[in-house]
Order: C-alpha cells, then structure tokens, then sequence
C-alpha cells in the first residue's frame, strides 16, 4: 500500500478587513471640520482598534473581521482597552461631493504602500511592528444634511510571486500541549504586541518546565543569528501576530504585510509557522483548553537563500502592487454613504421628542387619543401675539404639524 500524501500546497489567501464606524465618530468628525479642520484636505492621522472576535452561536463565517473607529479615534491615548490593538490610519476629508468622487485612489494606496516599505527597509517596523497595520479613509461630511460619505482602505503589499501555505490552519490545541499554550498567553498578557515571536523547545530538548517558553520581540529576534535558528536542536519559532479574523480556513488580512516583512528582513528564512492569536490573552492564560488561536505553515519564497537578493522575492518596491480598497454594501467597489439625519439633525430630533410625549400621554393618560389624526389636523390660527404663541406651543405638544 501506498503511504498517504500530504495535500499539496496552495495558494495563500486572507479574510478582508471590514469597517466598523460608531455614529460618536461622525459626530466628532463634523465638530473638527467646522473648529479645527474648515476648508482644509490635508490628512489627519486617526487611529482604529481590532480584536479578537466574539464567540458566536452558529458559524463565524457570517461575522467579519471589524476595525472598529469610535469617538477616540483622534486621541490616540485614550483609546486601547483591554485585548485591542491598534490600526494606524490617515484621514482625507473632502469640501464637496465633487472633492470626493475626484481623490485619486490609485495613488494614495501606492503611496501609503510605498510608506510602509519604506517603514520595512528602514526598521521602523522593527522598532514598532504595529506599524504594519494601517488604513486609509477617505470622506466626506454634508453637514447640513448629516449625510456621510466615505470609503476605507487597508493597504496590503501584493508581491509578484504569490506565497503558498504548505500545511493548512490547524488549531494550536492540536499542535502544542495546554502547558505550552498557557505559557504563550500568559506572557503574552504582561506585553500585548501585536507582532512578536515564540520560542518553543523542540522535542528533542524537552524543555517543559515553567519558563521553557519565551516570548521575544521582534527587535529581539532580529539580532539572534541566523544559525542560532537553525539545527536539530534548535527552538521552534512561531510568528505570531493579533489575527481579527473569524474564518477557520484562512487567516485574517494583517498576516500579508507580516509575511513580506518577513520575507525581506529575514532573508533566511524559508517555511515558517504563524501563530494567529484569536483569544484574549486575559481568557487562554485561565482555561488553555479553550483556545481559537491556530497555526499554520507558510513558504516565504521559491527556495532557501542566503541573502535578500537570493531570496526569490522582492528587494524594492517596484517589485510590489498594493491592494486594499474596502468594497461597499454590495460586494462592489465604492464608497459608502450613512446618512444621520434622524440622529443629529435637530429639527428631526424634535419631531421625535414630540412625538415620543404624545405616545407616552397616550398610554398612561387617554389610550383613545389618535395621534395620526392630529398629524393630519391643519389649523388657522389668528393672531400669533402673546396668546397665539401659546396656542401654537400647545398644538404643537398636542401634535398638529399643519399650523397656517
């Protein structure tokens, strides 16, 4: 009989991104534009969250990846909670509708790509990893109508050669022992980076005792010799990085820029294992066992190299596309409108408040009372002096709209 094959390698593929905006947000938004921001279309950074997804009853494929933007987005230090990390972004605010549909967004995302390469050549993201995850948003705030339009970008570097996942996600219950898997959340709660690298003793070293484990820093690993990390006795590294997705078949949209990160400052690296952390650290470090955290092994390149010119990838920008536009409610490219009116308008705001007290009479003081029909009541009033005025008010209170 034949000895079973493994599956052969496929292509890499990543759940997208999707944005989540709280109304406080838009709110904030139109209090800058008329006191801080007026005629001005220079950007502004602002600054989003993401975590791990919630548990949900049925299947998670229907939940999306969220990047939440809130009231804080603009305050960088009062915004990470408890197992949040954050999304680095760039607002562009247009004037007029017209400003909008013009901004070219084929330039601003090559040019936003061509930040975070140079942020990758430089050790910028060494020095601060979160930097490789960032957005654009592009908008535009009617604010006599309380329309908004914008649209949300994530910027993903797309090499040449597309990367291939050699051994499938898999869950890290199945792939480390409770011991290990609760030594990694642990450490990870004291210091939780968005990026960094585990250690693992190897079977052949046995190491199972508390402290076994280490969690390093990307600035860490990058000073370890690359032949510490190789040899029958070596560690087992696993790239880890905060993953929102909720897919069990792929990994969530930041796992692209950490690989072509990886792929250029770490030129001898071939096959690796990344590490998605889906948990709070706060939950795993308690109950190890009930972990949605997975793993799964990636080619970084062609074949092994020795340096970066060797390494089968790309060395320089022009070597890389980037992708990242958010489709719009119908799956299609474009941008998206929320319109507010019933929430900040205060005309609308007062129709409702009227509206709510003449239900609320109704229920508690004259159930016979027909609203509609005092909707469709029009009076003629004579004289708006100081009785006409209270008159007015009181039809008003009592719900008459059509008042000549």
């Amino acid at each position: 009989a034949m000895a079973s094959e493994s599956p052969p390698p496929s292509i890499a593929r990543f759940q997208p991104l999707a944005s989540c905006v709280d109304v406080s947000f838009w709110h904030t938004l139109s209090q800058k534009k008329l006191e801080e921001f007026k005629l001005s279309t220079e950007s502004v950074p602002i600054v989003g969250t993401f975590g791990p997804a919630p548990p949900v009853v049925k299947s998670s494929a229907s939940v999306p990846a969220r990047i939440s933007l809130g009231p804080n987005a603009f305050k960088p230090e009062e915004l990470l909670q408890g197992g949040e990390y954050p999304f680095w972004g760039q607002l562009f605010n247009a004037n007029t509708v017209e400003e909008f549909k013009a901004f070219n967004k084929k330039r601003m995302i090559d040019d936003e790509g061509k930040a975070l390469w140079k942020d990758i050549e430089s050790g910028a993201c060494t020095e601060d990893p979160s930097r490789l995850n960032r957005f654009l948003l592009i908008s535009y705030a009617n604010l006599k109508t309380h329309r908004y339009y914008y649209w949300f970008a994530f910027p993903a570097l797309n090499p040449a050669k597309v990367l291939t996942v050699e051994k499938p996600m898999q869950p890290l219950s199945g792939r480390f022992s409770p011991e290990v898997i609760g030594q990694i959340f642990k450490q990870h709660a004291r210091k939780a980076d968005s990026h960094f690298v585990v250690e693992v003793p190897s079977e052949k070293s046995a190491r199972a005792r508390e402290g076994a484990v280490k969690l390093l820093d990307l600035k860490a690993f990058s000073r370890m010799p690359p032949s510490a990390r190789k040899g029958p006795s070596s560690p087992i590294y696993l790239f880890a990085f905060a993953d929102p997705a909720t897919l069990k078949e792929y990994p969530g949209w930041p796992l692209r820029n950490y690989l072509m990160y990886l792929r250029y400052c770490f030129p001898d690296l071939d096959v690796i294992e990344v590490l998605s952390i889906r948990d709070r650290c706060i939950d795993i470090a308690a109950d190890s066992k009930s972990t949605k955290s997975t793993v799964l092994s990636v080619r970084l390149r062609d074949g092994p190299a020795k340096s970066a010119a060797a390494a089968g990838g790309a060395t320089n920008y022009g070597e890389y596309t980037t992708t990242g536009w958010e489709p719009n409610a119908k799956g299609r490219l474009g941008a998206r409108l929320v319109d507010l009116k019933s929430v900040f308008d205060p005309k609308t705001l007062a129709r409702t408040s009227a509206d709510l007290n003449l239900k609320l009479m109704r229920w508690r003081s004259l159930p016979s009372l027909d609203t509609e029909m005092l909707k469709r009541t029009s009076c003629l009033l004579l004289g708006s002096g100081t009785l006409g005025c209270n008159v007015a008010r009181t039809l008003i209170g009592w719900g008459v709209r059509r008042i000549s």
